[in-house]
Formats: C-alpha cells, sequence, structure tokens
C-alpha cells in the first residue's frame, strides 16, 4: 500500500515520493511490477537450472480428460470463484488482476491441505481462471448501467458506445436490454471459442516446453519487457520491471508471499481515496455506524482468525498423535 501512495495524492493534489523523478508522478505501473515479482524470477530459475521448463517429452492431449475431471470434481470451487471474479468485475477499478488474487487466496485458505499450491495443485489454476472468466461479464453491468468502466477494456467499450450514439445508463437495462445481453452471451462465446483452440493448439504450444533454457529465456525476457513498457511507453517501466524483478526472485528464494503485494498496490490508491471521502463524511464513526462496514469488518476478523485456529488446531493434533506414539 506504501507503494501505491507514489504520486500526486488523491485529495491534496501534491506530489509524493516521487524523488524528482517525473515517471513517478502517474504512480507506479502495475503491469512492469508483476511481470516483475512473478515472471522474472521464473526466467532467472529458468537460465541457472540450464534446462528446459519440461524434462520429460509427454503427449499433451493425454490430460485432457484428467483435466475435465479436475474441473467436475472442482465444481463447487468454480463457482464460488466465478462468483469472486464477477463481483470485482463489477466494483469500478478493480478488475481482472485483483479477481484473479483474490480467488487463488480463496481456494488457498478453504482448501484442507494447501501444501501443495505453488507446487502444481490444479486448484491454483482452476480458481483464477474460474475469476477470469467471472469478472469479464460482471465488468459490463456497471459499465452499461451507470456508464463507470470496471477495467481499462470497458472504459474502451464506453467510448465505442458514444461513437456510435449508445449512451449508457438505465435504459441500457430496459429498451436497449437485447443489446446488453448479447455483449454478455459474447464474451461467454469467446470464452468458449478460446477454450476449443486451446485444446486443438495444445499440441503446438505444449512444445515450447521442450526448448533449451538458452532459446526459450531470452526470448520470454524480450516479450516481458515489451509487455512492460506498453504500460506507459517510457523507459521508466523496464526500470520498475527489472528491479520489481529482482525484488521478486528474492520474495522467492525466500519463501515470501507476493501476493499481498499485488493486492495492496492496486487496491490502495482506492483506498485512500475512499477512505478520505468517508472520513470527511461520516467521521471515524462510520467504523461502526454503518451496517455493511460492520458486517464486512465481522467477514475481516474471520478470514484472519480462522486461519490462525486452523493452525492452532493442527498443531495441537499433531502433539496429540506424538504423545500417543509415544
Amino acid at each position: 500500500m506504501l507503494i501505491a501512495q507514489v504520486g500526486f495524492a488523491p485529495n491534496t493534489g501534491f506530489a509524493r515520493f516521487d524523488f524528482g523523478w517525473d515517471y513517478l508522478l502517474d504512480g507506479v505501473t502495475l503491469v512492469p511490477v508483476v511481470l516483475g515479482l512473478f515472471a522474472m524470477p521464473e526466467v532467472i530459475d529458468l537460465l541457472l537450472r540450464r534446462s528446459a521448463i519440461a524434462s520429460e517429452e509427454t503427449a499433451a492431449h493425454g490430460g485432457m480428460g484428467q483435466g475435465l475431471r479436475d474441473a467436475v470434481h472442482n465444481w463447487w470451487l468454480i463457482a464460488r470463484c466465478g462468483t469472486i471474479g464477477t463481483v470485482c468485475g463489477m466494483i469500478p477499478g478493480l478488475g481482472g488482476l485483483a479477481a484473479e488474487w483474490f480467488a487463488y487466496g480463496h481456494a488457498v485458505q478453504t482448501a484442507k491441505d494447501s501444501s501443495m499450491f505453488g507446487k502444481g495443485d490444479v486448484r491454483g489454476v482452476i480458481a483464477p481462471e474460474s475469476a477470469t472468466a467471472g469478472q469479464k461479464p460482471g465488468a459490463i453491468l456497471p459499465t452499461v448501467a451507470f456508464g463507470i468502466p470496471g477495467n481499462g477494456s470497458m472504459a474502451v467499450l464506453l467510448g465505442v458506445f458514444l461513437i456510435v450514439g449508445l449512451r449508457p445508463g438505465p435504459e441500457m437495462l430496459r429498451e436497449n436490454l437485447p443489446l446488453t445481453s448479447m455483449m454478455v452471451w459474447t464474451v461467454v462465446a469467446g470464452n468458449i471459442i478460446a477454450a476449443i483452440l486451446a485444446l486443438a493448439l495444445q499440441n503446438y504450444m505444449v512444445k515450447l516446453c521442450y526448448l533449451r533454457a538458452t532459446i526459450i529465456a531470452p526470448l520470454i525476457l524480450c516479450f516481458m519487457v515489451v509487455g512492460a513498457s506498453l504500460a506507459t511507453k517510457s523507459f521508466g517501466d523496464v526500470l520498475i520491471f527489472a528491479v520489481f524483478g529482482v525484488l521478486g526472485y528474492i520474495f522467492k528464494r525466500s519463501d515470501w508471499p507476493r501476493v499481498p503485494l499485488v493486492i495492496g498496490l492496486v487496491l490502495g490508491y482506492l483506498s485512500e481515496t475512499f477512505l478520505f471521502i468517508t472520513v470527511d463524511r461520516y467521521g471515524i464513526a462510520w467504523m461502526w455506524e454503518r451496517p455493511i462496514v460492520v458486517i464486512i469488518e465481522i467477514f475481516m476478523i474471520a478470514s484472519i482468525a480462522y486461519p490462525i485456529y486452523r493452525k492452532a488446531k493442527g498443531t495441537r493434533e499433531s502433539r496429540r498423535q506424538a504423545e500417543d506414539v509415544e
């Protein structure tokens, strides 16, 4: 959240933590931070191993049936994470990235055994992908109903509405309801088509895993640098990408979680903005006078207390089993 404070303050307009660098006046861009934290450490590990991503060649189609069975077996996780994604999509400013990490954190927190997350647990893939699929239709709702884009792509869509003469608002859910429904179903159909293409081309895409690290790593690094610089098309993006790449590698080697940093960066600016508005309107009493806030506080306390309780319970059971063995 401290990193999210870089740039102009939303309530006063004063620049903070810019260190005399004009690039930081607009804040730290999210894309190079995420690429550095999560992609760069994998490339570094790949170069250090001096081997391909996969050591043994396996037919891609052999796992298709298992993948479908995993999806059916984890249907309740898909439903929950899809709901999380839809809600995140409906809240302007959150978007798909926050939905993915919220869903991943929910999957880890609710799993009976979370030791395999980050080591190949399929639930770690199912949860964020379900949230990603859910947030896209969810982001359409505030865009068409209130004219408030849920994410960057919806902002582009809002511009298209104005160009073709459509006015976002309640009438989009009344007079133009067929058009709104068509947009939602277009997103659904797009996901289905993308899944079919992925299944059809998987035998070719999987061959990338068998290229030598000295070939695939520089290519990946090139694409990451280009992707990082597309945010503002400034060399500052590349520097931020490099800094957070080193930081991400340190986090990974030290077994420190990187997800909270991303969530804090995504929500930091929004939380500061609305905290200022709330305190200015209600004072400190908003923490106990607003029923919805109290309910959210209860959920927050429960989400913190439950893992502590579960860990303490597991420790007691381990001690009891050790005493029984003795």
